[in-house]
């Protein structure tokens, strides 16, 4: 969450100050090879593969995410079930902070971001186009180059 720009960034980071962070064991990073095996995730073992295996080993009630590309998406939570359930795991529900925490803090987010550029639907449009931008970027970066 720190790594990106975005509206109600330091009030979302708030929001998870006090949250414990769960331990990543060997059986969990096991899980998530096994999301990446049977293309539950995408090869990325510290994104989205990581979050639902921390939360199917866990047991965690929900995963609140805005990713509705490969977690909070209809058409991937039957492949996700199946898999969750070969590998005897808890099935948490994935959801967006718009079903959990309700429509009137998200309205609330929105027209602040709406304010700030004067309520100038242009103005807004490319706000969000280049959070949008951002987002693209921070996925591709592969990050600092190592040495050695």
């Amino acid at each position: 969450m720190e790594r990106e720009d975005y509206p109600v960034k330091y009030d979302a980071l708030e929001l998870v100050e006090d949250v414990d962070l769960l331990p990543i064991t060997l059986e969990v990073g096991e899980i998530v090879q096994a999301y990446i095996k049977h293309r539950v995730m995408p090869n990325d073992p510290v994104g989205d593969s990581l979050h639902l295996a921390l939360a199917s080993y866990y047991k965690c009630d929900f995963l609140l995410t805005w990713n509705c590309m490969h977690l909070a998406n209809a058409n991937k939570f039957d492949h996700i079930r199946c898999i969750n359930t070969l590998l005897g795991l808890f099935g948490p529900a994935l959801v967006t902070p718009l079903e959990l925490l309700g429509v009137s803090r998200v309205r609330k987010a929105r027209h602040k971001v709406s304010a700030e550029h004067e309520h100038e639907p242009k103005r807004v449009v490319i706000y969000y186009m280049e959070r949008q931008q951002d987002r693209e970027r921070v996925a591709t970066d592969p990050g600092p180059e190592k040495e050695g």
